[in-house]
């Protein structure tokens, strides 16, 4: 038994699933890998061979950013951050926010790009637009949890025919999917309250704290250089 069950007032209603791993580095990199990879073998956008047309996404990824002011954005596109090995399936190798902030370009290159009536197309596009509703709950000042848990499923509807209807190692279905339907029907309050970014954040900070050209490298080495920094970059407060 885990000493953590021993806190006082501990329960499993204090355990919420982390949207920041289970969606922004889980189904939203899942699905965006899966889109682009069928936007570029299907030669659903311009260029005659793939790397042309992944050169062709990336300049329409730009000017989305350019257009709506998106702060974190993808760097550079190649095919090894769509689809690392072949035994993986697709992913997007990306950071956790900037796969958070591609999903409004997903449904703008599927309103673009996907307007035949191919079933796999209408699926995709459809998946998109359920991913894009799930990730809209996330704003404004009311919750909607009912409306967060219908997206879900209907994504997760459309994920499974896609996976059931392509080739082997596409759209995959993986416990990440079970784990984000988890978070969407029993989510009592935003996932924004308790997704882990700033715990992220502050441990980036540490890190950077951390670091150093030579010396220990013991506990106590750390330790100190952790301190000493922090000291040196924040003046003692005053109360």
């Amino acid at each position: 038994m885990s000493p953590l069950w021993d806190i006082p007032g501990m329960s499993l209603d204090r355990i919420k699933v982390d949207w920041l791993h289970c969606a922004d580095l889980g189904v939203a990199p899942e699905f965006e890998g899966n889109l682009l990879w069928h936007l570029v073998s299907k030669k659903k956008v311009p260029g005659r061979i793939q790397d042309d047309r992944i050169s062709f996404l990336l300049k329409h990824m730009q000017s989305y950013y350019q257009e709506n002011s998106v702060e974190n954005q993808l760097p550079t596109l190649t095919k090894e951050m769509i689809w690392k090995s072949k035994g993986s399936g697709p992913k997007l190798r990306s950071k956790a926010a900037e796969a958070r902030y591609l999903i409004p370009w997903c449904k703008k290159a599927c309103d673009e790009f996907l307007v035949g009536a191919d079933s796999v197309d209408v699926a995709v596009k459809a998946a998109c637009e359920h991913l894009h509703e799930c990730y809209s709950c996330l704003g404004g000042d009311r919750f909607e949890q009912p409306r967060m848990a219908d997206a879900c499923r209907k994504f997760s509807l459309q994920m499974l025919s896609l996976n059931e209807a392509t080739a082997d190692g596409l759209w995959n279905w993986k416990p990440k999917h079970h784990m984000f339907q988890e978070l969407a029907e029993y989510a009592n309050a935003c996932p924004t309250l308790t997704w882990t970014y700033r715990d992220e954040d502050f441990g980036g900070s540490l890190a950077a704290l951390a670091r150093s050209a030579g010396g220990s490298n013991s506990p106590l080495g750390v330790s100190s250089r952790v301190l000493g920094h922090f000291m040196a970059r924040h003046c003692v407060p005053c109360f």
